[in-house]
């Protein structure tokens, strides 16, 4: 079953501002428009999608510059 929150949950859930869940909504962050104004989320999809960016992250390398 999915729990849909609304975007002020969402940020008070995962501790975000509303510019970096709206950045986060252009790479892809999942949810629905169910206004003009307003978005719903499933708790759960952005949870694995936050894991799975952060999996990305973690596993970026960083090259050695020489100089």
């Amino acid at each position: 079953m999915k729990t849909m929150v609304t975007q002020k949950q969402i940020l008070k859930h995962f501790n975000l501002s509303r510019d970096t869940l709206v950045a986060m909504e252009k790479e892809g962050l999942p949810f629905c428009k169910i206004s003009v104004r307003d978005k719903e989320y499933d708790i759960k999809q952005v949870a694995e999608w936050l894991k799975i960016i952060r999996k990305d992250i973690d596993s970026m390398v960083i090259g050695k510059i020489d100089f």
